[in-house]
């Protein structure tokens, strides 16, 4: 008899539990704030959450008053987190400022909206303000790591590299396996010169990623700062890398490069090399990898577009009649091409 009262006792609970999770799931998918939430953290439907936000807001003074506050604070809160993950920066310093003027007791909840707000700002290069807000949030939470970074960056942007240098540090300090504080740090490194310790940095951002395949941009950063050290086949091949990572292409002096399958491995790296010749200022150097394009596939400058870039580069140095020799061929290829 007690085995059977036991068994029943054990169903009834269970009934109980599946009974309560299924009441706190119905829960989130009616009521718009957890469910923007939701959308926010776990989804990553920025878009649906603002929506969500959107209707707390509407009907905010439906919510009992005693909640109101903290409700009112959480949908601004919610909806500022979702527009800067959108890059609408200037919507979301707008709800930050909202939430920030709601009295909220949770310092922890303050902090991020802190934080959040200084992004904005730095986003937008108000490097000044976006140094004050990063600075709140560290007053609230001081062992946020990715807080660190991000005003290492606000400071570097004031030109302020040995501040910017001292919270890198101390953010891999708290962290030793951060790999954002080692992709700033890097960047900072290439602002002030020390291209050797870019790359190093660089390295290390690369191998720390969760995904090393996920980011072309942090390849195509370490070029910049081999091509600064003269290394241009180290650089040329770090972005073939960010190529292969970004089908869109990658911007190098001004030219979006894409991978081809009609490019010949010769002639694209020459042609990358140019590029980042030109934009190390390096024109001489440029010129003679240009022609040396043109030379290994002419097929490829059908619509003139690399005789116009050495037309450009020679003009920088001066060399005006073979600038504007180099400009009508390029006018002459331009006119006669036709799309695939």
């Amino acid at each position: 008899m007690k085995k059977i009262l036991k068994i029943f006792l054990g169903l009834v609970l269970s009934l109980v539990l599946l009974l309560g999770l299924l009441y706190g799931f119905l829960i989130i998918a009616s009521w718009p704030l957890p469910r923007a939430d939701v959308r926010l953290h776990i989804l990553k439907d920025y878009k649906g959450s603002i929506a969500d936000a959107d209707k707390v807001l509407e009907s905010i003074c439906s919510v009992p008053y005693f909640a109101r506050d903290i409700t009112e604070f959480g949908a601004y809160a919610v909806r500022c987190y979702a527009k800067v993950k959108l890059e609408n920066y200037q919507e979301a310093l707008a709800d930050c400022d909202e939430a920030l003027s709601i009295s909220h007791p949770k310092k922890i909840m303050l902090a991020d909206l802190y934080g959040y707000k200084g992004f904005a700002l730095r986003n937008l290069e108000n490097y000044q303000e976006a140094l004050t807000n990063y600075t709140k949030a560290i007053e609230l939470k001081p062992k946020t790591v990715w807080l660190y970074p991000e005003r290492a960056m606000a400071k570097a942007g004031l030109d302020d590299y040995e501040g910017a240098m001292k919270d890198l540090n101390y953010a891999l300090k708290l962290n030793p396996n951060d790999s954002i504080a080692y992709m700033g740090r890097a960047y900072v490194k290439q602002m002030s010169g020390d291209y050797k310790g870019a790359v190093e940095d660089f390295t290390k951002a690369i191998e720390l990623l969760p995904n090393p395949n996920s980011d072309g941009t942090l390849y195509a950063a370490r070029a910049r700062a081999k091509a600064h050290l003269n290394d241009y086949e180290g650089a040329v091949q770090d972005l073939l890398r960010a190529m292969e990572l970004e089908p869109e292409g990658i911007k190098i002096d001004g030219t979006t490069i894409q991978l081809g399958a009609d490019y010949q491995q010769e002639w694209l790296k020459t042609l990358i090399r140019a590029l980042l010749k030109r934009e190390m200022k390096d024109y001489k150097g440029a010129v003679e990898d240009f022609t040396r394009a043109i030379e290994l596939d002419p097929n490829q400058d059908k619509a003139g577009g690399i005789h116009h870039l050495r037309a450009e580069t020679k003009r920088t140095l001066g060399d005006i009649k073979g600038a504007n020799k180099d400009e009508q061929k390029a006018q002459q290829l331009k006119a006669s091409f036709k799309m695939p």
